[in-house]
């Protein structure tokens, strides 16, 4: 077994807010870059709504769900009053087949439409007329596209090398995405069962729901809610927290949310979270000797019921003040995973700290386009080694 080279060093805490270009790698993974993403305001133009009767009966209250997919199809509910059998219906311009009709409530199915974004709603019956605008939102169809982007996770320090205690907190980081091929995985290595030094991504374009009125996102399963509230600073929502707030093997919904401007909406199974079995195994890091670590070595692990698991391996420089190179990789959960030597320069007996991350995919649809929740439940565990 090989001494210890220095004082042990306390871990590093994760901070509350980074600059919105690096918080997403800072919380997920704590070195890649996201260097060339660009943020941008919701795509679609902001309206308030009004309506507009003629003081004959006729009124129009609400559109549920107010939304729909360019290519329609869909049935949506209009409820008011003064409907009657001669009611007609259009979403801007183009006519809408009528399916049912009550005195305050009116199915139809929503036309196809050309060009994203907002559109006044027209009924006309024999005796009045009246507009709801906007009336409808129509979204391009995102379907297998990453919508919303992030993480709710459980840190954790293990092992008997750190100098004090340090306990556990809960972290969030979530943003909405403009819809693309996106992945969890792709901002922490270049793809799944592979692994880079120094890796970094870039080329995602994030929306800013800030500046749509939003000042928190609620993650709840029945019996836990999490608050992520918005940061100006980071430029989108994320929490430092209390771990006891993390909520094991749970699926967890989003409560609705109404951006200015844009349809009221919820997210059920948004983020799914780990079972609180997740154990690391080989390198022996949640054990109270240090254990030593080869340049490539085997990962072994157990438990937690993800889909993948996020693999970082860091050394540190001569002077233990910053690290002088990491290795990334993404495996799948099947227990093992042996990470190639990509190392410049392994220096015996120098300080190595070791990450895994069990990550459980979503199963949520963003039901305004449904475009594929990316916000992942996670469990981090952090432990060091010596270089072997």
């Amino acid at each position: 077994m090989a001494t210890r080279p220095r004082t042990p060093h306390s871990p590093p805490r994760l901070p509350s807010a980074a600059p919105a270009a690096l918080l997403l790698p800072l919380l997920l993974l704590g070195v890649a870059s996201l260097a060339g993403c660009a943020m941008i305001s919701h795509p679609y133009q902001l309206v308030d709504g009004t309506t507009v009767t003629d003081g004959t009966g006729l009124s129009l209250d609400a559109v549920t769900p107010a939304y729909a997919l360019l290519a329609g199809g869909e049935s949506v509910i209009i409820t008011g009053t003064g409907f009657d059998s001669s009611a007609q219906v259009s979403f801007g311009d183009t006519p809408a087949d009528i399916i049912s009709v009550t005195p305050d409530q009116l199915k139809v199915a929503v036309p196809p439409a050309v060009i994203a974004g907002p559109v006044d709603l027209h009924v006309y019956t024999d005796a009045a007329d009246a507009t709801l605008s906007p009336g409808l939102w129509y979204f391009e169809d995102a379907t297998g596209e990453t919508g919303v982007i992030g993480f709710l996770k459980y840190n954790e320090i293990v092992g008997g090398y750190w100098s004090s205690t340090t306990d556990a907190w809960l972290s969030a980081s979530i943003t909405w995405t403009k819809d693309s091929s996106l992945t969890w995985w792709m901002i922490q290595a270049p793809g799944i069962e592979q692994c880079a030094a120094d890796f970094s991504y870039s080329g995602a374009t994030f929306v800013d729901l800030g500046s749509q009125g939003l000042s928190q996102l609620v993650l709840g399963d029945g019996d836990t809610n999490v608050t992520v509230p918005w940061s100006d600073n980071s430029v989108n929502f994320s929490l430092i927290g209390d771990p006891a707030d993390f909520p094991f093997d749970a699926s967890m919904d989003l409560a609705e949310i109404a951006p200015t401007g844009l349809p009221a909406f919820a997210v059920a199974d948004i983020v799914r979270t780990p079972t609180s079995d997740f154990r690391v195994t080989s390198p022996a890091i949640e054990s109270n000797t240090v254990p030593t670590i080869t340049a490539n070595p085997t990962i072994r692990w157990s438990g937690g019921d993800g889909d993948l698991v996020y693999i970082q391996i860091s050394q540190l420089n001569a002077s233990g003040s910053a690290y002088s190179q990491i290795v990334s990789c993404v495996a799948t959960n099947d227990g093992s995973f042996t990470v190639p030597d990509l190392w410049d320069n392994w220096v015996m007996s120098r300080q190595i700290d070791v990450e895994l991350t069990m990550a459980r995919s979503s199963g949520g649809v963003l039901p305004t386009n449904h475009a594929s929740s990316e916000i992942i439940g996670a469990w981090r565990k952090y432990g060091a080694a010596f270089a072997l």
